[in-house]
């Protein structure tokens, strides 16, 4: 049991140290700008076929990628992108890492900066920033999603829409269709099948109302 939570401990601080790359590791072939292939043989060493600052169309890593942006990018330990342009696979090992996703993200685990696509695994996530957050629609199926917009999963937490087993919402949670669905902004929080907001108020909400309309009222006397 141990052993096996060191080695999950390992990978997420390896996948942390993938995601912080800059990307700017030589390739045999320096100096271009866009490629049409790349190729990564590196397990630990760099060992690739191009730059990893250049934006490539079909990038192949037979263990780890690390690369600018690929259309199409497949990887047999760890996928990791800045931007991901098309369809980002890592069915295999790690999942994928990515900064910017526009396209498709597909692995048991998928990590996203900002997200304005899709992501399919078993584990959806991203620790951006609220000021990023506000900014992304992102839609994650499968597994245990954690997302704003679209959730269609086993687990799902988010801001918008939920479709799973068991949905935990939050104050802006439109609508949950599920086995069981919290949503804290309607008159019963906890209910089964469906919930919505109802446009419940929140104690210090109704505060802050009356602080104002006191504030109102005083200023126009």
């Amino acid at each position: 049991m141990k052993k096996k939570f060191f080695l999950f401990l390992f990978l997420s601080l390896f996948r942390a140290l993938l995601y912080a790359g800059d990307y700017t590791d030589k390739g045999l072939i320096s100096g271009w700008k866009f490629t049409p292939l790349q190729v990564d043989v590196s397990l630990v060493e760099k060992r690739k076929l191009f730059d990893e600052s250049s934006h490539t169309f079909l990038a192949l890593g037979l263990f780890i990628l690390e690369q600018r942006s690929a259309v199409f990018s497949i990887a047999g330990a760890a996928n990791a992108l800045q931007y991901n342009c098309g369809l980002q696979l890592n069915p295999f090992f790690m999942g994928t890492v990515t900064e910017k996703n526009y396209g498709i993200s597909f692995g048991w685990e998928n990590y996203c900066k900002n997200c304005y696509g899709i992501q399919l695994g078993l584990l959806n996530y991203s620790f951006a920033g609220e000021e990023v957050k506000k900014e992304n629609e992102r839609i994650q199926f499968c597994g245990i999603n954690i997302a704003d917009f679209l959730y269609m999963g086993i687990f799902n937490a988010s801001d918008k829409i939920q479709i799973g087993l068991f949905n935990l919402g939050g104050r802006n949670t439109y609508f949950q269709l599920g086995l069981l669905n919290y949503n804290p902004s309607s008159f019963l929080p906890l209910l089964p099948l469906v919930n919505f907001n109802m446009g419940r108020k929140f104690p210090e909400e109704m505060g802050e109302k009356q602080e104002e309309n006191a504030s109102i009222q005083q200023h126009g006397k």
